[in-house]
């Protein structure tokens, strides 16, 4: 959905991320996320299973030789890079970790900033 007032997460992604794309959970199971001031679903995500957990294991196990020989100024600059987008996504981020847990936004942004800062009062 792209209507934010029916999607308060919008294009947040509610599946599961394993061996680098998106995919269901097993048995497609899913569970409610509630805001509990207004205790209306706000989404569904996926509900992980133990063999969800093997596979994303057995993902990361595959892919480990690749990331071994990858020279080491380029693993840097990937995981800069990887930093640069989760602070860009953290705005992102805290809207529904605030929502789903019912506390101030500055609090929800404080769960998924990559690099948190104070809180000042």
């Amino acid at each position: 959905m792209s209507d934010k007032t029916t999607d308060p997460l919008g294009d947040l992604a509610t599946d599961l991320y394993i061996g680098g794309k998106s995919v269901q959970a097993a048995g497609d199971r899913r569970f409610e996320v509630v805001d509990p001031a207004t205790e209306r679903t706000i989404a569904t995500v996926a509900d992980a299973s133990v063999s969800d957990a093997i596979a994303a294991i057995d993902a990361a196990d595959e892919a480990a030789p690749a990331w071994a020989a990858t020279p080491p100024r380029q693993r840097a600059e990937i995981l800069r890079r990887a930093f640069d987008l989760s602070l860009r996504g953290a705005a992102h981020l805290a809207r529904p970790s605030s929502l789903s847990n019912g506390k101030a936004l500055p609090y929800g942004r404080g769960e998924v900033d990559p690099a948190p800062r104070p809180l000042r009062g």
